[in-house]
Formats: C-alpha cells, structure tokens, sequence
C-alpha cells in the first residue's frame, strides 16, 4: 500500500500526494486512473464489452437526472424531498402528461443503471448496444424537443 506521502510517479499518476486523497491534476489524469481500474476489473475476469455497456448505461443515466433536475431547478421549483428514490424523481421531474416518452426511456435507462450498479456481477440478460443506443438518443431528442 502506498502511503499518503509517496509520489504517485511515472504510471498514471494522479498527482504529488499519492493516491490517497489526491486530486487529479486534469481531466486527462483522472481517465488514466479509472482507465486502470477498468484494467484491473477485466484482466481479473470481467468482461470489457458487458463492462463498457455498463459504464455508458450508468454514466447516461447519471447525465440525463442531472439536465433533469437543473431544468426543474431552473424552473424555480422546489428542491425535491431527499428521500425520494429515482423512480419518484424521474415522475415528477418527467411527468406522465408532460413527457411520457422521456419518462418512459428514463425508466428504461434507470432499470438499466440498477442492474448494473447492483447487480453487476449477476447481470444475465444486458440489454444490447443497440438498445441503449436507442434508448439514449431517444432521451437526448425528446430533450431537444422540450427545449430542456
């Protein structure tokens, strides 16, 4: 193990501190690092293609309730109770009257990360490249044509 005050040296370093709180010096750091890790979990069994699928469901779901709750927060509204889980966030950032079809693939897409955050290792039936695929530039028009 390294210790806090070890150089992160010449292979992906993050920084002066060593890994442990250390602050990616740019972008460009911090993909070399998740990139390692991405290594680390497929060379150790994993599947990359299953891994990549997952890691673009969630990062696409991740992105998605972000615009969603800026465009709500724009909106002046009032800051969603903390303990609303995704499903109750999604209905009421996307409501069935307004958007059904936004709400509709944000549903899918939020199925979607579940699977791959929590079961990750179980996932058995992913959906295909060309689902998600769908699914995401389905989100991204109807964002477009919302104005959101």
């Amino acid at each position: 193990a390294r210790s806090g005050g070890e150089s992160g040296g010449e292979s992906g370093a993050v920084g002066d501190e060593g890994l442990e709180g250390a602050r990616p010096r740019n972008g460009g750091d911090l993909t070399r690092v998740v990139g390692r890790l991405h290594n680390l979990a497929v060379s150790d069994g994993g599947d990359a293609s299953l891994a990549r699928l997952q890691r673009h469901v969630s990062e696409a779901f991740d992105l998605m309730m972000l615009r969603l709750e800026r465009k709500y927060a724009e909106e002046g509204l009032p800051p969603l109770p903390a303990e609303f889980s995704e499903r109750d966030k999604i209905d009421a950032l996307a409501p069935r009257s307004h958007c059904p079809t936004l709400r509709g693939h944000a549903h899918t897409l939020r199925g979607w990360r579940n699977a791959a955050v929590h079961e990750r290792s179980k996932w058995r039936q992913p959906p295909s490249d060309a689902d998600v695929s769908h699914v995401i530039q389905g989100v991204m028009s109807e964002l477009e044509r919302l104005g959101w």
